[in-house]
């Protein structure tokens, strides 16, 4: 009896400093629970703050995160948390936020803005398919430096003349969109100014490379500041998984 209760002991302690040192590591990849759990990433989409590390409540959870890094999601209980960015390996706070995750959903802390306005935001991801034979794709805007302008947000099939491509969202600084639902296949995003005419000849504000998306699967388009600046206008974007169906390989 006594030897059974020890490996038990042994078992729950494992699983405590296991679910300890994943918290501690960006993208470390989540662990199988013995118990029911929300899942949770961070995000960093200010482009001019300082490296970040990131708590809940007392416990480093990130440290010195940087400027378009997006972490794996890790497992969480459920319940009410404090979530503080601080100056990497300092503890000056930057930015502080509370929000509530409960049991079986994915959630997204997110960091953005310019560093004298920072903001954190905690939001709910997709953890469920997409319907049969499509993707759900949601746009986040978080470009400061052309915050005066929207985009309009294009995905488009490898071949198809901008002339016919479909406008799949347009996007206003600092708001997160819901989820659209698009055929699977191969895209390319692009984007303009809002109300651009696409022709053979318009120059877009980005051009993504072209990729492939499963069935079924789920992403977010994050639209960030172009890389090393912030005065001047333009755009970049990140794009997450927030959902693969089992089995499924990431978009490449």
């Amino acid at each position: 009896m006594l030897d059974k209760k020890f490996e038990n002991a042994k078992r729950i302690l494992l699983t405590t400093v296991m679910t300890a040192l994943c918290w501690a590591l960006p993208g470390c990849q989540s662990i199988t629970p013995t118990t029911t759990y929300a899942d949770i990433r961070f995000i960093d989409a200010s482009p001019d703050a300082p490296g970040l590390d990131i708590y809940q409540g007392n416990t480093a959870v990130v440290y010195n995160m940087g400027f378009t890094t997006v972490t794996t999601y890790v497992p969480i209980s459920p319940g009410s948390y404090r979530f503080t960015a601080y100056t990497a390996n300092t503890k000056q706070s930057q930015v502080s936020t509370t929000g509530s995750v409960s049991n079986g959903n994915q959630y997204t802390v997110l960091i953005s803005n310019v560093a004298a306005s920072l903001q954190e935001t905690i939001f709910l991801d997709q953890s469920r398919p997409a319907p049969s034979g499509q993707i759900d794709i949601r746009v986040i805007n978080e470009a400061t430096s052309t915050s005066g302008t929207p985009f309009d947000l294009y995905m488009i099939p490898s071949g198809t003349p901008l002339a016919n491509a479909k406008l799949l969202a347009t996007s206003a600084f600092n708001t997160i969109g819901n989820y659209i639902s698009v055929a699977t296949g191969s895209y390319y995003v692009l984007l303009v100014p809002t109300g651009t005419v696409l022709t053979s000849t318009t120059v877009a504000t980005y051009t993504g490379t072209l990729k492939a998306y499963t069935s079924g699967s789920a992403h977010t388009v994050i639209i960030v500041d172009p890389p090393n600046t912030v005065t001047t206008p333009g755009a970049q974007v990140i794009i997450t998984d927030d959902y693969e169906p089992p089995g499924a390989v990431a978009a490449q």
